[in-house]
């Protein structure tokens, strides 16, 4: 009886062995499907934002091509009456906005061609006088009554107004000429023209900080990358724009992303972009954005749109498409170096133009 019951307790034991170690199998199964099921929605995730970033670009880039068509059609060739060829603009051709020329050129008429060519039907000499005017705001040199008076003739015939009878359209193009800020900027880069040229010559890298922060009328700067000698393991260029007033001047040099707090970075070369907190942590990151670098010499830009609250790079004049979105104004423009030697320019960048009466 005795060697049943231990039988029977050996069975039980065997048994509670058993179904113990097929829970723990069960659980381990679960939880290796879990984890495939989050590594497959976060790989879907980030696919989906790639694919919605391409889609971005090329609507952006499609809408950069039509404004270049539409810059190209404001280049006017005429053939004024089959025996003088000009080349002028749009906006020469409209400066007096109620002269003939500017109601022609409005596109509210039908023009004819020669050849490609606007055909005008007037006399050579005294029309390229007229745009000479038109282009220099200065009256031509002429040698003669006739000439003169030839001149006069066609100046009313599209009734032209002389010396500003006639307020004409006038562009603003003051500039806002940037610069980097000595202040804040990494022992590790020497600072160079004006302060415009930053140069690295050694292996640490270091942050410097644009002058002035991005507000509606600065929100855009452009930069050219020089690289020189590329570092020895593997070059990085981080360009983005940070809130200064969380910053602290002695991390210029730091490589801990806590001591980078609010800041919206694109690390060109690995084709990443990264956001930080107020606290230094990463808030989001996404790999696959833009074109990738490779050559020695690159124009590098950021964009800010203050309506949108977005930021944008641009790469040898191409634009990257959004990278962030709910950005705020009176961030600073930086740019974190890592390559060996080599320099980074700051290129002029202008305010958008208005017309004035």
């Amino acid at each position: 009886r005795e060697n049943l019951e231990d039988q029977i307790d050996s069975i039980k034991v065997s048994f509670v062995d058993t179904i113990t170690h097929e829970n723990y199998s069960i659980h381990e199964a679960k939880k290796e499907l879990n984890n495939r099921i989050k590594a497959f929605k976060k790989a879907n995730k980030q696919e989906f934002d790639r694919i919605q970033m391409q889609k971005e670009i090329c609507r952006e880039n499609k809408k950069r091509i039509t404004k270049l068509q539409k810059e190209s059609e404001d280049i006017i060739d005429l053939d004024v009456g089959g025996t003088h060829h000009i080349t002028t603009t749009r906006a020469t051709l409209c400066r007096f906005k109620n002269s003939g020329l500017a109601a022609m050129f409005s596109g509210r008429h039908h023009m004819r061609y020669n050849k490609d060519r606007v055909f005008i039907d007037r006399d050579g000499d005294p029309f390229c006088k007229v745009i000479s005017y038109l282009r220099t705001g200065e009256l031509p040199i002429v040698n003669d009554k006739k000439q003169e008076h030839l001149f006069k003739e066609e100046m009313d015939f599209w009734q032209i107004p002389f010396n500003g009878e006639e307020e004409e359209e006038k562009i603003s193009d003051t500039s806002l000429i940037p610069s980097f800020d000595s202040q804040w900027c990494a022992p590790t880069l020497q600072l160079e023209l004006n302060q415009k040229v930053v140069k690295k010559n050694g292996p640490n890298h270091g942050i410097i900080f644009c002058s002035h922060p991005f507000d509606e009328e600065y929100n855009y700067v452009e930069f050219k990358v020089t690289i020189i000698q590329p570092a020895r393991t593997k070059s990085h260029l981080f360009i983005g724009a940070v809130d200064r007033s969380k910053y602290r001047k002695e991390f210029l040099t730091s490589t801990f992303w806590r001591d980078s707090p609010c800041s919206f970075y694109w690390d060109v070369w690995n084709t990443k972009i990264i956001k930080t907190d107020e606290n230094g942590q990463q808030a989001g990151v996404l790999s696959s954005y833009g074109c990738p670098c490779y050559e020695n010499e690159t124009k590098l830009a950021i964009s800010f749109d203050p309506i949108e609250k977005t930021l944008s790079f641009y790469k040898n004049g191409f634009l990257q498409g959004t990278a962030f979105r709910g950005v705020d104004k009176g961030l600073y423009p930086s740019l974190d170096i890592w390559f060996e030697s080599g320099s980074v320019e700051l290129l002029s960048t202008s305010k958008p133009k208005s017309k004035t009466f």
